[in-house]
């Protein structure tokens, strides 16, 4: 089941880190041994801005993680309006466990 998170906002040019916690159907923190885990940042028209090649995900505990875009690579993004999506498979298990608004506002 896909959560919609509250708006997030970024400066461009800034590192940005963004925590998560994710739950299984039972409302437990989820185990994320061996998940494949899947961010990317989407503009207006889905088109997908960042992605996996360019921002990393790491499990911080179990069912907590935090998604990192570096400086160098959060300078390529227009201040603007996006969306984010999360995506986690587990075995034979995938989901879309959250999406939401990402505002970037223009860096110094």
């Amino acid at each position: 089941m896909t959560t919609n998170h509250s708006l997030q906002t970024f400066y461009a040019g800034d590192d940005w880190q963004i925590n998560g916690t994710l739950y299984d159907v039972d409302g437990n923190l989820m185990d994320l041994t061996g998940a494949a885990i899947e961010w990317a940042l989407l503009d207006a028209a889905g088109n997908v801005i960042l992605d996996g090649m360019s921002s990393t995900v790491e499990v911080m505990s179990t069912g907590r993680i935090a998604i990192s875009v570096s400086d160098g690579v959060s300078d390529s993004v227009a201040p603007g309006q996006y969306s984010d999506v999360l995506r986690v498979t587990i075995s034979a298990f995938t989901d879309t466990m959250w999406a939401g608004p990402i505002l970037v506002k223009k860096g110094l």
